[in-house]
């Protein structure tokens, strides 16, 4: 009050501007910088997330791929499937070098998938190639199927928890903007109230020292 006192009319009114613009400016801040933070997320989703997902999914299909061409390439002795299986594995390193561009924080697990991937295939396309030209060793062929079947199980097991921590990265983004939608939403109430709060004690306070300046010029001009 008795900064209020001290202030002149001009200022009394004027403060009760400030406060008002004060009030906004802060709300529009703080909006200004919930967009930018979801414009990072959404930015996030389309330039990475969304890609990148789609791109560990195609893998994995295309991995489904050459297992079938292979054993195909092996039932009919066609050498062709080969050729069309080794092309696959070329679009699976691509799609695992593109991931890796678009996701560079998830180089190291790409790597290690890329590798177990590539063992797994040179294993597979040696056997395959072998058993087509008749020059596998029946006595190893057991073992060597076994161990081409643990790479490959190991490569989807790689591969699935890699789309899997795509899948929680896009969801997260998803979420994470609407906790900030909300958080503006809640927050804005938040704001609008303190202001209204404040605008109120602030018209109030002038107010009345205005009309007790009022008064007080009144009871003296009534005494003179």
């Amino acid at each position: 009050m008795v900064f209020f006192r001290n202030l002149s009319v001009k200022w009394k009114i004027y403060f009760i501007a400030i406060v008002s613009i004060l009030g906004f400016g802060g709300y529009l801040g703080f909006n200004v910088w919930v967009n930018m933070e979801n414009g990072k997320l959404l930015a996030s989703l389309h330039d990475v997330y969304s890609p990148v997902l789609e791109k560990a999914k195609l893998a994995n299909i295309n991995l489904e791929r050459i297992d079938e061409s292979l054993g195909v390439a092996v039932m009919i002795a066609e050498a062709d499937f080969i050729d069309n299986a080794k092309s696959t594995a070329d679009s699976i390193n691509k799609l695992f070098n593109e991931i890796t561009i678009l996701d560079p924080s998830s180089a190291g697990q790409i790597n290690t998938l890329q590798k177990t991937f590539g063992e797994y295939f040179a294993a597979t396309v040696g056997i395959t190639e072998d058993m087509i030209s008749e020059d596998a060793d029946l006595s190893e062929i057991a073992a060597r199927s076994q161990n081409k079947q643990e790479l490959l199980d190991k490569t989807k097991e790689l591969l699935a928890a890699y789309i899997k921590y795509a899948d929680a990265k896009f969801t997260d983004s998803i979420s994470q903007a609407n906790a900030n939608s909300q958080l503006m939403l809640n927050s804005g109430f938040a704001i609008w109230g303190v202001c209204i709060f404040i605008m109120a004690i602030t018209v109030y306070a002038i107010a009345r020292i205005i009309i007790n300046n009022i008064n007080k010029v009144s009871s003296s001009l009534d005494t003179m």
